[in-house]
């Protein structure tokens, strides 16, 4: 198995090699065959922490015990591990404002055998467990509507990552037709080679309304109150640690500190002016600059594919079409809280006035006019007031950049079934984030907390889905003019450019 090419290095083995045209070759070099073990942390890509592979991480057990009086517990209610008859008796209590009073000063013992003895006890303890009064109030759906035990397990066992991707047969009915909206219209055109110096895309419009389709359908009361809710916040804990270990980004999350201490960079080349008769010239100097600065955002991004949970069982195929496919769009999404906007108060759009890259560098906008196109660099500054308006943590960061990187309507997908089921289980694990965040929103604010939210994700995938497929029909220029500069292999084989045998780095 091949590793990735260092960023920090240049020349060596591959910059003697001729031109690379076998695909398998590309698949070997970009992604492993099985999981991430503790033996590939002498990759080149560094981490401060290695995430665990999906094989590692264990089923939760069958059942745990009540937090307030240590029966079996059925889920987890109100933010605690508890049993069907606590969460009934607290729900009560709430809704119905019931003042207790103890007969014994407080002091009574709440277990199973003896809970209704004192009420005043149990509803103390229940406080004292953790259970929240507004997720009462404004919270989940009551046990009525949650599903089956038996299809609350099959639910489980589908979102358990240990074990391989569960069929369409195995998947619980809600999660099926998530997984039918994503794949509903997959494009029909295949996934170029890389060697293919014009490579079809899916559609912009196709290929976000799929998922922001399946985040308006989806209800997480559906998952219930137990199990389910346990492995989707293990999924979510996974996801993002693999995303604090791959990103460069990650590592400095006080943005403000490493804005202060950033370094102005040119993507011109030292000692070479822009001149007129010279334009095209210029602008392949200065992709191929930023082709280097932008190398170790690629390699942290096949690094966290391959920590994301089930990625590993997709094909060597499919794992190729993802990553090149979603690259871009996942490198805008973490670079936006970063980010340093100058914004018009004349107008609604936003300018990108400096990129910040993870080696503590900064773009200006003009010099990414010139080498992408103001068009797109417009398109980028509007996803990143987007995101920016939106507040989200790390970890809803994390897993909506999982969401997009597992998006089931990719060209050339060979199992998109496959790619789809995850997809849902990643989608449920970020819906649940979001529905954790307003917990504590009061009861009038909360609806339209919540869907301000969803629609400023679902615009965000959209506006994340045009500006990669804008991006496409803009290297495309480079694609054409290949023979006229050199890029680092792993970016060319990115995005499609064919690689010079007399120009290689």
């Amino acid at each position: 198995m091949l590793p990735l090419p260092n960023s920090g290095s240049s020349g060596g083995d591959c910059g003697t090699s001729k031109i690379v045209d076998d695909k398998v070759s590309c698949q070997l070099r970009l992604l492993p065959s099985q999981p991430v073990t503790a033996a590939e942390q002498h990759s080149p890509i560094k981490s401060e922490a290695l995430a665990a592979p999906p094989s590692a991480i264990q089923s939760a057990p069958s059942y745990a015990t009540c937090k307030v009086c240590g029966d079996k517990a059925s889920g987890y209610h109100y933010g605690v591990v508890s049993c069907e008859g606590c969460k009934g008796f607290f729900r009560r209590s709430i809704q119905k404002q019931i003042q207790y009073r103890c007969l014994r000063d407080g002091a009574c013992q709440v277990a199973r055998i003896n809970r209704n003895r004192c009420q005043h006890c149990r509803f103390r303890k229940c406080l004292a467990a953790g259970m929240s009064k507004d997720s009462v109030r404004y919270g989940r759906a009551s046990s009525s509507t949650a599903v089956t035990a038996a299809a609350a397990a099959a639910a489980a066992a589908a979102v358990a990552v240990a074990v391989p991707v569960a069929s369409s047969a195995s998947t619980p009915t809600a999660v099926a037709s998530i997984g039918a909206s994503a794949v509903a219209a997959p494009a029909a055109t295949a996934s170029s080679s890389a060697t293919s110096p014009s490579p079809t895309t899916p559609s912009g419009g196709s290929a976000s309304a799929s998922t922001s389709s399946a985040m308006e359908k989806l209800d997480c009361s559906f998952w219930g109150d137990g199990q389910m809710q346990q492995q989707l916040d293990q999924l979510a804990a996974t996801v993002h640690q693999a995303f604090g270990s791959a990103s460069g980004y990650s590592h400095c999350r006080a943005g403000g500190l490493m804005v202060g201490q950033a370094r102005h960079a040119t993507l011109v080349p030292e000692g070479r002016g822009l001149r007129p008769d010279a334009l095209d010239e210029h602008r392949l100097c200065m992709h191929q600059s930023l082709a280097h600065l932008l190398l170790p955002c690629i390699e942290q991004t096949v690094d966290f594919a391959k920590r994301v949970p089930g990625f590993a069982k997709f094909t060597q195929d499919d794992q190729l079409t993802l990553i090149k496919s979603a690259f871009f769009e996942l490198w805008l999404l973490q670079v936006s809280p970063h980010q340093i906007a100058a914004v018009d108060q004349g107008h609604l759009q936003g300018i990108v006035s400096k990129i910040l890259f993870p080696s503590g560098q900064l773009v200006n906008q003009q010099e990414l006019d010139f080498v992408w196109s103001p068009p797109l660099v417009a398109k980028i500054a509007e996803l990143m007031q987007i995101l920016s308006s939106l507040q989200l943590t790390e970890c809803q960061l994390a897993l909506l950049c999982s969401v997009v990187l597992t998006r089931p309507d990719r060209a050339g997908l060979s199992n998109p079934d496959d790619v789809s089921a995850n997809h849902s289980r990643l989608l449920a694990a970020l819906h649940q984030q979001l529905d954790i965040s307003k917990a504590s929103t009061p009861a009038e604010s909360s609806l339209k907390q919540q869907q301000q939210l969803t629609a400023g994700l679902q615009t965000a995938i959209r506006q994340a889905s045009s500006i990669g497929l804008s991006m496409q029909h803009c290297m495309q220029w480079y694609r054409d003019n290949w023979h006229r500069t050199y890029l680092p292999p792993l970016y060319a084989e990115i995005f499609d450019i064919r690689k010079n045998s007399e120009h290689t780095t």
